[in-house]
């Protein structure tokens, strides 16, 4: 019944000591819904029923050993055994009901194989509906709600009207960032994550880096964004880029020759965009890489010097800073990048042996006079010419 053989081999023994030792152990949840799509699956989620902690426990310690983690719903996992296992201490029925939806209330018996499936989630995954197992399935659990979105994303469902409106009355507060950033990573690689985004307008509940009042926009650009997606080195966060730029057009204001207080200004919203990023995923490498690439925005966005096109390789990839103009449809800035943006990162011609050359002595001073230096070449500036301008006027810069 379940289409990956190598993992449903290693858990053959497994099933087979839980049935013998008195459990009814049976598949659910992804690993039977994917089966029936035809899609391979990653996580394998099995209950069992008519057995005790105390049995499965017992069990466990005969094949292996076993770790038991989460204190409200319990769950043990057999070292080299890609399964997650589960006891239900009610019938099949009432243990369907406390679930999710109903396409993730499909049981399949791990003995025989044969389907059980009490709530017609087969003929809601077939006519594309996601419908939730029972009346209490999100307000047991709110994180069930950004589950749909992705599901509905994955899936391209359609959300049966009170499910929708119960995703919509339902609070989904104190709810940790972490645990609903998996739920949206899921969603922003989704093949469909429009439609997620379709229900997250309807119900009013986004993720906590996006900010109210840009709705229409930021549906544009996940349509723009999945399309090129694919041809991204990195694509989670070009998509994230992508959507998430347009919440502070502030950045993409002011000229080149802005004032320190608008630097000033702009450094603090890169900073809260990182900030708030790493508050969401806890992941301080994304993070950067989300800052990086909405400076790289600002600038394909707001300018047209030469200058700025070559200090966009510092901040990402060429092929990446061309896609990434392709998705806003910036037609001009997509020929600057290809004529003034390096294809590597540019490297400093002037170097700390060239400054002491000069009688620059090798402190704080030089880093500066370097950064200066690094800054007249990006402009296009040769290096004889440099290294005669900071000789010149070192003393007053």
């Amino acid at each position: 019944m379940l289409r990956n053989g190598v993992k449903i081999m290693t858990a053959k023994e497994l099933v087979r000591k839980i049935h013998e030792s008195g459990g009814q152990p049976y598949w659910v949840g992804g690993c039977v819904r994917d089966s029936l799509m035809g899609c391979p699956s990653k996580d394998y989620d099995l209950v069992v029923f008519e057995m005790t902690a105390e049995e499965l426990e017992s069990v466990l310690s005969d094949l292996g050993a076993w770790k038991q983690y989460g204190k409200t719903q319990p769950v043990w996992v057999l070292s080299g055994v890609a399964v997650e296992i589960s006891l239900s201490g009610t019938s099949l029925e009432n243990d369907a009901k406390k679930r999710d939806y109903t396409l993730n209330a499909i049981y399949c018996n791990a003995m025989t194989g044969q389907l059980v499936d009490p709530l017609k989630g087969s003929k809601d995954l077939e006519c594309r509906v996601l419908r939730m197992a029972g009346p209490a399935s999100l307000t047991q659990d709110p994180l069930r709600i950004y589950r749909g979105f992705q599901l509905a994303s994955r899936f391209n469902l359609e959300v049966e009207k009170d499910t929708l409106q119960k995703m919509k009355e339902t609070s989904a507060k104190n709810i940790a960032p972490e645990r609903i950033y998996d739920e949206f990573k899921k969603w922003i690689l989704a093949p469909f994550p429009e439609t997620g985004f379709h229900y997250m307008k309807k119900t009013g509940k986004f993720p906590p880096v996006l900010q109210r009042g840009r709705e229409e926009v930021t549906e544009q650009l996940v349509k723009d964004a999945t399309l090129y997606r694919e041809q991204s080195s990195w694509s989670e966060m070009f998509m994230w880029a992508a959507i998430l730029h347009c919440q502070y057009p502030e950045i993409f204001k002011g000229s080149p020759d802005q004032s320190l207080a608008e630097r000033n200004e702009k450094e603090s919203i890169y900073s809260k965009i990182r900030k708030d990023f790493y508050e969401f995923s806890r992941h301080h490498q994304k993070s950067k890489e989300l800052e990086s690439r909405i400076r790289a925005l600002a600038i394909i966005i707001s300018s047209d010097r030469a200058a700025d096109y070559r200090r966009l390789s510092l901040l990402m990839k060429k092929e990446e800073a061309f896609l990434s103009a392709k998705v806003l449809r910036l037609r001009e800035k997509m020929k600057l990048i290809v004529s003034y943006c390096p294809t590597e990162a540019p490297k400093p011609f002037v170097k700390g042996k060239d400054l002491s050359k000069l009688g620059i002595p090798k402190d704080a001073r030089m880093g500066f006079l370097l950064k200066v230096a690094f800054q007249l070449q990006l402009e296009g500036i040769s290096k004889h010419q440099i290294m005669d301008y900071i000789q010149k006027n070192h003393h007053i810069l």
